[in-house]
């Protein structure tokens, strides 16, 4: 029975430690996609003037198409 118990308070332990990693995960997740936004705005200034710089910023919105595709049909009502 004393291993029963401490096995259910490991498992508990376990759940909330996985729950805050997650947490984390996302608030880093998102927290990265804004900087990344906001170097991608940059670069698309930045290519009234610079026009080299015009070839990068159609990489990177390529990129920001493929990342809001993958999350469409998380957020479809149905």
């Amino acid at each position: 029975m004393d291993l029963f118990t401490i096995l259910t308070e490991l498992g508990t332990l376990a759940e909330s430690v996985a729950s805050e990693i997650d947490d984390t995960r996302l608030a880093v997740g998102g927290e990265a996609m804004r900087e990344a936004t906001q170097i991608y705005d940059y670069v698309k200034a930045a290519t009234k003037t610079m026009p080299g710089l015009k070839p990068v910023a159609e990489q990177l919105g390529e990129r920001f198409k493929k990342a809001h595709g993958k999350k469409q049909p998380d957020h479809q009502e149905q």
